[in-house]
């Protein structure tokens, strides 16, 4: 019997390696803040946000163009300014509005995310409960959702951190997912849980143990038949939990655009409000 022989790509094997070393050496000049957000962005899902809607969440015409220039290192505005809501100088491309204490983002976009966990799994057909602390560890709030029904699995308690910092090179994300696997596995173990935590950074790329939950809940509301096939469910979700996770930055992002007058020059000397 004859074996065929491989089919040979002349044109793409030649061209491979002289595109990769293109791609380095683009690499190696841009800052750390770039090297992050280049690593975030081609990582597995962290762009399926762009791909299509979802039944579940979305983005406004305003929070979709921040996200693009987020994603791409484009300017947010033309010059720095003074944030309109901490009064602090605030850079052009939109890193200090992404991260700003005072504006009240963090609460509400874990929430966001959390949400959608939570409704996801109930749709995939477990049970969730929302904020839930070991009876011996009063203290403790490792759940931000409880998941249960997972066969063959213990009820799952998935904590999710949604990280902003990017001033350092180093995988913080990583960093932050290992102290809460310290803190939290003994707890959970000692109610009968599975301790799961869940990351994300500031440009849309997930923590592994992210993407390894992000799988076992399609396949699970896949089995429902309830969005359709495989391939059909694996896209949604995707879909709507890469939106959830750009959502924080790009909600940011839009509140400071378009500029507001008064916080436009950045040297210009603005004592925060008293209030009232």
């Amino acid at each position: 019997m004859l074996v065929p022989e491989p089919e040979r790509h002349l044109q793409r094997d030649l061209t491979e390696p002289i595109l990769a070393q293109k791609a380095a050496d683009f690499f190696s000049t841009l800052p750390a803040e770039g090297q992050r957000r280049m690593l975030s962005v081609a990582s597995p899902h962290a762009l399926q946000w762009t791909m299509g809607p979802n039944p579940w969440i979305g983005l406004s015409a305003d929070e979709f163009k921040s996200a693009l220039r987020w994603v791409t290192g484009s300017p947010q505005r033309p010059v720095d300014y003074r944030c309109p809501f901490c009064r602090k100088p605030a850079d052009k491309m939109g890193v200090h509005a992404v991260s700003c204490p005072i504006s009240g983002a963090a609460a509400r976009e874990h929430y966001v995310v959390r949400d959608l966990h939570a409704h996801l799994w109930r749709e995939a057909g477990c049970t969730t409960e929302k904020e839930r602390s070991p009876a011996a560890f009063p203290g403790l709030r490792p759940a931000d959702i409880l998941v249960h029904n997972l066969f063959p699995s213990p009820p799952a308690a998935i904590d999710f951190t949604l990280w902003t910092r990017l001033q350092d090179n180093v995988d913080e994300l990583d960093q932050v997912v290992r102290y809460k696997r310290r803190q939290y596995t003994a707890p959970c173990e000692s109610e009968g849980w599975l301790f799961k935590p869940w990351g994300a950074d500031a440009h849309g790329g997930l923590h592994p143990g992210a993407r390894s939950l992000t799988t076992m809940l399609v396949k699970q509301l896949a089995a429902t038949g309830k969005y359709g096939g495989p391939t059909e469910v694996s896209n949604l979700v995707w879909r709507a939990i890469s939106t959830a996770v750009i959502h924080r930055a790009a909600a940011q992002l839009a509140r400071h655009v378009p500029p507001v007058p008064e916080c436009d020059d950045v040297n210009a000397d603005v004592e925060p409000e008293e209030e009232a």
